[in-house]
């Protein structure tokens, strides 16, 4: 088995988020008194897991992205424009990711390779985060989803980019 410098790299990251969601839980019920409801610790616990799973996605996403001076792809060449951040949507929430971007000798357009390698959607959504928003849109009315959103305390999309999904 071949074990990639990414791996490595991603696995480091992992292991680093792991052990800042056990010390964010164990701080967390330490500050809690014992008066605290048990809704109150359900939230509690279920922001860390999101906040680490936010962060394991960033991280994934990030590895994602060439950041070299020249590409070929589909037999153009192509040269680093822009290194830049962007905010994605993912299914636990917005992830700020730096990112390149490439364009051809007398072309205008950019292209990422980082948003075509991974499937994102419309230049915001990821594609698991686009198929639930697109499953709430298509159940309720985009201020009903951005309020599902809002109480289920992951991803939280605005009631207009709801709106502009399915179209």
């Amino acid at each position: 088995m071949q074990i990639f410098a990414a791996d490595v790299i991603l696995s480091n990251a992992i292991d680093r988020l792991l052990e800042q969601l056990k010390k964010s839980i164990q701080t967390q019920f330490h500050k809690s008194s014992t008066n605290i409801d048990f809704e109150e610790k359900e939230k509690v616990l279920h922001a860390a897991f999101v906040e680490a799973e936010l962060k394991a996605v960033e991280e994934v996403l990030s590895q994602c992205d060439i950041n070299v001076p020249v590409i070929n792809f589909e037999g153009k060449t192509y040269r680093q424009a822009l290194r830049t951040e962007k905010t994605y949507m993912s299914a636990v929430g917005p992830v700020r990711i730096m990112r390149s971007l490439y364009r051809a000798k007398g072309e205008t357009i950019t292209m990422c390779p980082l948003e075509m390698t991974t499937g994102i959607i419309e230049d915001l959504w990821t594609p698991r985060a686009a198929k639930q928003a697109l499953f709430a849109v298509s159940q309720l009315t985009p201020y009903e989803a951005e309020a599902l959103f809002k109480e289920l305390g992951a991803m939280n999309p605005s009631r207009s980019s709801l709106d502009r999904l399915p179209k």
